[in-house]
């Protein structure tokens, strides 16, 4: 990993405070800020609320402020820069018997708050006793100045005493702006700072926690490097690492002067000659405390990034080792390490594996490239689940860290700020491969479905102690990702199917849309087919109706005649010829006309009689409330009224609902054989039956009489103006049934009709 320089420049550049004025072309005048005639301690600046400074009344800008103390530390300038050049931008930290305070005046000349003259921070040096006015921000990790001016009060040289660091307060900010004094163990350097290379940055632990120092490389020469693994006692300001919401990640101490730095303790061993571990035990169990002094491993290169991190492996057992080493290492090499033990990211629960970080590298030989082991992500989670359970090291190893490959199924492409990522499927589990950017440009015209045969370092993530999950147990393996190396890595085994997900699915959008306006036609065909129909239907029903109920009308009528001649007509004849006899029987004087008036009368008496039995006729046979047995019941009691046939009525079978529309047709028809058989048969008993078939919506009813009888064929019939047998076998047609007739001479007439009592009969009235 590579370490930039961090400085106190860099906790002023995070710092974001509100608008002011700038000065300037195209710019606005600043706003006027009165500033406090009398200094505030440091520590009320830092520390306390705003009205806790004179009552002065808070700009746009901040709180404006004074304050009196001696310059620690500040940031180099180039005295052959413009004030325009970001050379020329400098930060100051001062610091007073209470606490010390960053001074930002690179930010002061950003936002025109800047009213000193350019060259007033050049000769700066630490040790001296400035005066400051300018406005307290709140945005940085912890208060900070942005000055208007700054006032040298006296360029005697004195830097306060160093405090010696307290382990919680420097992890974690609190010593931020204060000199102190530390000791640590150097673990490696880096080369920094703005002005062509002019600081080292010093990698060092103590009690097991890092933190940077910062150093002018003119303190130590020609480097570091003779110093790292031995003590050193350091002497500077406190600054933190922090990110962008303000929160603290790491401490840094800025050393401004030679006689700060002091060795402790040299180095044990030269590097090489440091204890040598086998690569899998390196962090593992020992008899005693591990040391906190480099160590040395050996193991095979699987892939490396020179100057940045490179893999060493042993069988099933890998370490990541971390190097500022430009050596380009190429897969296969043998090669000894020396470094540090880092467990940081198996804390953090990053891997599983501790790595090795600040190490040296020297080759002991080259040979065959590795062969990458042939295993499953399923199965390594399974063979790392099945140790955590039992509480075991995973056998034959946990393979974080090591060059596998596996076969899978790409789901998707995405491209990162470092390269690109393969999302791909492989078995249960969903692997994110890494790929750099150079290999990524060929990687990604794969298409996503492809099988393919994937090579990489695999990456065991562990899982966070999250919710219920005890936390007494051994970490548990999350997912595996892997590391590609280069485009090679990948092989594509089997393209996919043309069907793709996104074309499978536009297909079935198609299909589903033609089928739905398919249905949607048929929908509305068949409700034009069955509008049509109803019409249609209705229509027919309504002419069939009508001729028929015309063909009924004409028959009734002319029976009606019949019956008025038959009747009617003959009796009022025979009536008129008594009422001439009397009429004659009168004039001549004689007795006799009081037997023609009797005679007369009881004719008259004869044809109300039949006149009523034609109105009875006419009627229609609504039920009216009763049911259709009932109906039949009533009718044959009215027509035996005055008769001396007995007329008996037998209900058969279980009732149903009959529509008027039947049973009126019913009761006509056994009004009309009954009448036939009074009038014609002379019978002493007449048997009406009506026997119900639910089951298949029928009703039989007949008319049997003991009379005289007929042959049938030789009735009389509609030619000679007799319509009754005719029109019973039209009614029951009209009921969609039959009519049938039984007769012999002096052995009676039996008349059976069959009639379909249809549902929807009722629904037809109801229209």
């Amino acid at each position: 990993m590579k370490f930039c320089l961090i400085t106190g420049f860099l906790t002023c550049v995070l710092a974001s405070a509100a608008s002011a004025a700038e000065e300037g072309a195209g710019g606005t005048a600043a706003v006027p800020v009165e500033t406090p005639s009398t200094a505030t301690p440091i520590a009320d600046v830092r520390f306390f609320p705003p009205p806790t400074l004179g009552g002065m009344a808070r700009s746009a800008t901040g709180e404006p402020v004074l304050i009196r103390g001696t310059v620690t530390w500040l940031s180099s300038s180039n005295p052959h820069s413009t004030p325009s050049d970001a050379d020329a931008w400098q930060y100051v930290v001062v610091q007073d018997d209470s606490a010390g305070i960053w001074v930002n005046v690179r930010l002061a000349r950003e936002r025109g708050v800047w009213r000193g003259a350019d060259g007033d921070t050049d000769d700066l040096e630490a040790g001296m006793q400035v005066e400051v006015a300018g406005l307290r921000d709140l945005d940085g990790f912890a208060p900070l100045i942005i000055p208007r001016s700054i006032r040298v009060i006296s360029r005697a040289i004195h830097l306060p005493e160093a405090v010696p660091a307290e382990r919680e307060r420097l992890f974690n900010g609190c010593d931020a702006c204060v000199r102190i004094e530390v000791e640590g163990l150097l673990q490696g350097f880096r080369s920094g700072g703005v002005h062509g290379n002019s600081h080292w940055v010093l990698v060092m632990e103590s009690d097991g926690k890092r933190f940077l120092a910062t150093v002018p490389q003119q303190a130590i020469t020609p480097d570091p490097a003779h110093l790292v693994d031995g003590t050193l006692r350091v002497r500077g300001v406190a600054a933190s690492r922090f990110t962008t919401r303000g929160e603290f990640v790491a401490p840094t101490i800025h050393i401004g002067r030679d006689e700060d730095i002091t060795l402790v303790a040299s180095p044990p061993t030269p590097p090489f000659e440091s204890p040598l571990l086998p690569l899998p035990g390196i962090s593992r169990f020992q008899r005693e405390p591990p040391s906190i002094h480099r160590v040395r491993t050996r193991g095979i290169v699987t892939y490396a990034v020179p100057g940045e991190v490179f893999f060493l492996q042993q069988a099933a057992v890998a370490v990541r080792v971390e190097t500022q080493s430009p050596e380009s290492l190429q897969p296969g090499e043998l090669v000894e390490v020396a470094g540090f033990v880092d467990r940081s990211r198996v804390v953090a629960g990053v891997s599983q594996a501790a790595s090795m970080s600040e190490a040296l590298v020297r080759r002991l030989g080259a040979g065959d490239p590795p062969v990458p082991a042939s295993i499953q992500p399923d199965e390594i989670v399974a063979l790392n689940m099945t140790a955590r359970e039992n509480g075991l090291i995973a056998r034959p190893g946990d393979y974080d860290g090591c060059l596998i490959s596996f076969r899978a199924r790409l789901v998707e492409i995405r491209r990162s700020i470092a390269g690109g990522l393969l999302l791909l499927s492989s078995g249960k589990s969903t692997v994110s491969a890494a790929i750099p950017a150079a290999g990524f440009e060929e990687l990604k015209k794969l298409e996503v479905g492809s099988e393919l045969q994937v090579t990489g370092i695999a990456q065991v993530d562990l899982k966070p102690e999250l919710g219920a999950r005890p936390i007494w147990l051994l970490p548990a393996v999350e997912r595996i990702d892997v590391l590609l190396r280069t485009a090679d890595d990948v092989t594509v085994l089997a393209k996919p199917s043309w069907w793709t997900p996104r074309r499978l699915a536009a297909a079935l959008a198609t299909t589903v849309g033609i089928l739905a306006a398919a249905l949607g036609w048929v929908w509305l065909l068949r409700r034009q087919v069955t509008s049509t129909s109803v019409s249609l239907a209705t229509e027919m029903r309504t002419r069939r109706e009508s001729a028929i109920e015309f063909n009924a009308t004409i028959r009734e009528r002319n029976r009606l005649a019949a019956n008025l001649h038959d009747t009617l007509l003959q009796t009022m004849s025979a009536i008129g010829m008594q009422l001439q006899s009397c009429e004659l029987s009168g004039r001549e004087g004689g007795i006799p006309a009081a037997n023609h008036l009797g005679l007369a009368r009881r004719m008259v008496d004869h044809a109300v009689g039949e006149l009523r039995e034609s109105v009875w006729a006419l009627r229609s046979f609504p039920l009216k409330g009763q049911t259709f047995p009932e109906a039949v019941v009533s009718l044959a009691a009215h027509l035996a009224e005055g008769q001396e046939a007995r007329i008996m009525v037998e209900i058969e079978g279980v009732e149903a609902d009959v529509s008027d529309f039947v049973a009126g047709n019913l009761l006509l028809l056994v009004q009309e054989a009954i009448i036939n058989a009074v009038h014609h048969a002379r019978p002493a008993s007449i048997h009406v039956t009506v026997a119900f078939d639910p089951s298949h919506d029928v009703i039989d009813v007949s008319v049997r009489d003991d009379g005289q009888g007929f042959v049938p064929g030789t009735q009389p019939g509609p030619l000679r103006g007799h319509f009754g047998l005719q029109g019973m076998r039209e009614r029951a047609e009209r009921l969609g049934g039959t009519l049938h007739i039984e007769s012999d001479p002096d052995r009676g007439t039996t008349i059976r009709a069959r009639a379909h009592n249809m549902p929807n009969d009722r629904e037809i009235e109801g229209e």
